[in-house]
């Protein structure tokens, strides 16, 4: 995907609230997607820029003092960090004339911004994540069971390649009846809109059918359910005869030096994890993290995300982000949360872990990050974009 061919970046950071290591997440990804994109330095030839990023509340006098150089001389666009932040989000090339930099008129009259590149027209997927109910689960249901196959199998591309086309379905803002809705749209291609043809006709694919006579596949995709075991260590259990999760249970029980740590509480608690949250118990264990996290940071941002901010009425577990320049505060509201059983993972930046509110144990993911990346890891996290 090089939806960014042409865009050439230089990032202006590390002032103003703009930190290096947002930046150096924008550069990644415009990279990704085909574009060039640079740290600003004075090495970097602006001559060559069609966009520069800059912190939105940078002034003038500071901004030509960085570039040394007078704004109206410039014949590319300066637009904040929105511009970069959407683009890789909708993964389509934004109109930068809705994300420029506040400037005085005189200044816009002087500029006259060249456009780089050309951005194809297409479709605009609908990003209002207050309305985020997947009109097309029909569809995105039998092609997530594939590529959760093919992860299975090893098949990193075309596991990568059907998850976007399942993020691309649910944000779509109406329910596809025919294939001709979708024609000429990114990342439906003519065996994409094939598959979609067959699901609408037969509410499945014969390919998950002939998928599903074979057990080593069957007994991998069954293993991989539990938290911790990946492809490796499933098909290193089928290899030993162990084919259902009930058998892998028993085993760690008696040979616990087998598995790591997280992996001997995710088959403990398969059972548990497997059990759908509601929305009332995820909301209660997100009031008493919230409080903890007010306690120690007053100013915080405070967000539940994954299914629960998509809408869904059932979740799998507790996705939550935090803003705040307090780079302690998770270590914090770990330690003294009362709910918090077990620990898998912890940083200043991410806790993966168990939490318990009522009857069972409940996953939990918490994101620490800095107050003005805030929305952007918000809008990341609902529609799954971590990769």
């Amino acid at each position: 995907m090089d939806f960014c061919k042409g865009v050439n970046i230089a990032i202006v950071c590390k002032v103003f609230g703009f930190t290096g290591a947002s930046a150096e997440v924008i550069k990644i990804k415009f990279e990704k997607y085909g574009g060039r994109a640079e740290i600003y330095s004075d090495k970097t030839n602006l001559n060559q820029i069609s966009h520069i990023i800059v912190p939105s509340k940078i002034t003038e006098n500071a901004l030509e003092k960085i570039l040394n150089k007078k704004l109206s001389d410039l014949k590319c666009y300066i637009v904040n960090e929105e511009w970069a932040y959407n683009t890789i989000i909708k993964k389509q090339v934004q109109n930068p004339s809705f994300y420029i930099w506040s400037e005085t008129p005189s200044q816009a009259q002087k500029r006259k911004p060249q456009t780089i590149c050309q951005v194809e027209k297409l479709p605009k997927l609908n990003l209002n994540f207050q309305s985020t109910q997947n009109l097309n689960y029909h569809l995105t249901k039998e092609i997530e069971k594939l590529k959760n196959l093919y992860e299975v199998l090893g098949d990193k591309g075309r596991s990568i390649t059907y998850s976007n086309i399942i993020r691309s379905l649910r944000l779509l803002p109406f329910k596809v009846e025919n294939t001709k809705q979708l024609e000429g749209m990114e990342n439906f291609g003519k065996k994409t809109l094939n598959k979609i043809k067959e699901i609408l006709e037969k509410g499945t694919l014969e390919r998950l059918k002939s998928f599903r006579q074979n057990e080593r596949l069957q007994v991998m995709e069954s293993l991989t359910q539990v938290h911790g075991v990946g492809n490796d260590l499933a098909y290193f259990l089928y290899k030993k005869g162990i084919l259902t999760i009930s058998s892998l249970q028993n085993y760690a029980i008696i040979n616990p030096g087998e598995f790591t740590k997280t992996q001997l509480i995710g088959i403990e608690l398969h059972n548990e994890f497997s059990s759908k949250i509601s929305r009332d118990e995820v909301e209660n264990i997100s009031q008493t993290i919230k409080s903890q996290v007010f306690a120690y940071d007053k100013e915080a941002f405070f967000e539940i995300c994954g299914s629960y901010r998509r809408g869904r009425e059932l979740c799998g577990d507790v996705d939550i982000v935090i803003g705040t320049n307090d780079t302690d505060l998770l270590y914090k509201v770990v330690e003294n949360c009362s709910i918090i059983t077990h620990v898998l993972s912890l940083s200043g930046h991410k806790f993966i872990g168990v939490g318990k509110i009522q009857d069972l144990h409940r996953r939990i993911d918490i994101y620490c990050v800095k107050p003005n990346e805030f929305w952007f890891a918000v809008q990341l996290i609902i529609i799954d974009f971590y990769d």
